[in-house]
């Protein structure tokens, strides 16, 4: 063996590969390239053993170990002999990479899972080159559901899916965004989002063309695993058993755990990883979202019913952590809530161990002024139900956009609306005049102040001006156009400040040249492909980079099967509502023997919180005395928030 190939076979041969381990894939890369018949070569090995006598001549056949060895020797010179050095470096890595991943599958086999091990071994397959070759995909896609299966989502439609886009090297980053490392899946709505990025983004092989336009969210995870000890070290076990208490002794009980649950403290090793997380984020407006096991899961989008919490993370580092705590807490308290219950109730979810993780992701975004906004946020659907116009193609998709954060556009609030963008014809709007469009625009726009710390509604007008007041170089003329000679115009240059009536939110400018709408539509359609259903997304636009934040199987109704055909009213007939035009695909219902209406000019005119929730607490008593009974229930805003301002 010339010194060259001495090398390399201690590049070979470590202590994460042996010799047998390294066999196993040079072989299947010679056999591969047509460069190997095993057969052939293990009776190259006999004969070499036997001085190539013929088997009669024998004086005894050689010992299997001593056949094996001569064949390995056999295998590797092959390789050395007939490849450049490049090629069998290459080789060598492949080999490198087999190996770590048989010994991930021997540590996921075992019960429990060491998973300091596991992450020991993920990471040194991830510190090697990606190189040319690719893993066995016998051996990669085992290996890819087991680690799914364990820190993600043992749900098996999405396991499904993600066994093709998530990779092992994924895994080893994902457990190294992990507070506390003990383990623990990370819930629905961060699954969907490590999926979405994944597909749209892969970590290597084919490029999709949108590396370019499509950034990542920074985001940690605290897993099902943290949750549980929260719950152990606080004593807070009771709360399992909330939800098989009627609705009428859970009130009480209920209020007492969320109070203890506001108390609570975390173990010190977890307040300890969590005062790391802040200390990678650096300063700066973050969001602790809800991921709980169900969230978001395959048919369950659970919309509404869990809080996020945005954090402005500004200060002293014991202020910034008790704000991050408090908000974890804030999170963990809305499983308790008796609208989640109700659901899952009514979706006979209830036997199930929900479990609350949490995602913590920087705000995307910029700072003006005293205000934190990114420049466009929205919610994507892959199918158009708004359908206004028989030229739009609902299989194309529609926008909800937003200018600021997307709290607008996933909650409607009061007389506020989005733009509503049908990707078919991007520019074809449901309102015709230009007083419609205004009237039907978006007023208020939801910010992070960084001085008072909150959530905040400024009217867009004055936002602008004080933004502009602090930076003149600041214009939202992607999202804001002038009302002029009867007709709103994108403005070339736009004005120092702008007064309401005289301009709107139409993000004409993001529209016009179809850039914006052509990549939400290739996104909805490459997440589609591979989830093999429909999807919806939430998103943020900022810098003309378009960052995914959730991502799920979209949640459709019926068909409503034949059209039906709705009769003329008589006279002596009362109509509780008309529309003109069909919003959303409809299914027929009969058989109502009630309606229950809970009159929207006087919700809105309730200023007191505890009037608003006593009107949710008659609902709900009509609602269980009707509970066998089908009937209508009309009210204003949203059902099932937990923003009171929206219904």
């Amino acid at each position: 063996m010339d010194t060259l190939h001495h090398v390399l076979y201690h590049e070979l041969i470590t202590d994460r590969c042996s010799l047998a381990d390294a066999v196993r894939t040079i072989e299947r890369f010679l056999v591969s390239a047509g460069k190997l018949d095993p057969d052939a070569e293990c009776r190259n090995a006999v004969a070499f053993l036997t001085g190539g006598r013929e088997e009669d001549d024998w004086d005894g056949c050689p010992e299997a170990p001593e056949v094996e060895r001569t064949y390995h020797a056999l295998i590797v010179k092959r390789l050395f002999d007939d490849y450049p050095e490049t090629e069998i470096r290459d080789v060598i890595n492949l080999a490198h990479k087999e190996a770590l991943a048989r010994q991930a599958d021997i540590l996921l086999r075992d019960e429990p899972v060491d998973l300091g091990a596991l992450e020991r071994v993920l990471a040194e397959f991830a510190d090697l080159p990606v190189g040319e070759s690719q893993v066995s995909p016998s051996i990669a896609l085992g290996v890819r559901v087991q680690l799914i299966s364990l820190l993600i989502s043992e749900n098996l439609f999405y396991v499904g899916i993600a066994k093709n886009h998530v990779t092992i090297r994924d895994a080893a980053r994902l457990m190294d965004r992990f507070v506390g490392k003990r383990g623990g899946r990370v819930g629905g709505k961060s699954a969907g989002v490590i999926l979405a990025n994944r597909i749209l983004r892969p970590s290597y092989g084919e490029e999709t063309g949108l590396e370019e336009q499509i950034a990542e969210v920074d985001s940690y995870f605290l897993t099902a695993e943290v949750f549980n000890r929260f719950v152990e070290h606080n004593s807070l076990q009771e709360g399992h058993s909330l939800k098989y208490m009627e609705p009428s002794e859970r009130e009480a009980a209920q209020a007492d755990l969320e109070r203890r649950f506001a108390r609570g403290s975390f173990p010190e090793d977890l307040e300890i990883a969590l005062k790391e997380l802040l200390s990678k984020f650096d300063e700066g407006p973050l969001i602790v979202r809800s991921s709980s096991l169900l969230e978001d899961s395959m048919g369950f989008p659970f919309y509404g019913k869990y809080d996020s919490v945005f954090i402005t993370n500004q200060g002293k580092e014991g202020a910034r952590l008790e704000s991050l705590l408090r908000a974890i807490k804030e999170v963990y308290i809305s499983i308790l809530s008796s609208s989640v219950l109700e659901y899952r109730k009514d979706k006979a979810l209830l036997d199930y161990d929900d479990i609350m993780c949490v995602l913590v992701q920087r705000v995307i975004g910029q700072k003006h002024g005293k205000y934190f906004f990114p420049d466009a946020a929205g919610v994507a659907f892959s199918r158009n139900q708004y359908r206004w116009s028989p030229r739009i193609d609902p299989e194309a998709g529609v926008v909800r956009l937003v200018y600021g954060l997307g709290t607008r556009a996933v909650d409607r609030s009061g007389d506020d609306y989005p733009r509503l963008i049908a990707l078919s014809h991007p520019e074809l709007r449901p309102e015709s005049t230009m007083r419609e469009q205004v009237k039907y625009s978006q007023r208020s726009v939801d910010v992070l102040n960084l001085e008072t710390h909150a959530l905040e509604s400024v009217h867009f007008s004055d936002l602008v001006n004080e933004a502009r007041e602090s930076d003149p170089q600041y214009s939202p003329s992607h999202a804001i156009s002038i009302a002029a000679d009867d007709r709103l115009q994108n403005p070339i240059l736009f004005p120092e400040s702008i007064r309401p009536g005289e301009a709107a939110i139409s993000f004409d400018g993001l529209i016009t040249g179809g850039a914006f709408p052509n990549l939400i539509r290739d996104v909805l359609s490459r997440l589609e492909d591979a989830y093999g259903t429909p999807v919806d997304v939430e998103f943020v636009w900022q810098d003309g980079k378009l960052y995914i934040l959730q991502c799920r199987p979209l949640a459709q109704g019926g068909d409503g099967g034949e059209p039906v055909h709705v009769p003329t009213p008589h006279n002596d007939q009362h109509v509780l509502f008309t529309t003109s035009r069909s919003i959303f695909q409809s299914a027929h219902r009969s058989g109502i023997s009630h309606v229950v209406v809970v009159d929207g000019s006087a919700y809105h005119l309730l200023k007191d919180e505890s009037e608003k929730l006593e009107v949710a607490r008659l609902v709900g008593r009509v609602n269980r005395a009707l509970r066998e009974t089908p009937y209508l229930l009309v009210g204003p805003g949203r059902w099932g928030t937990n923003n009171l301002e929206l219904g």
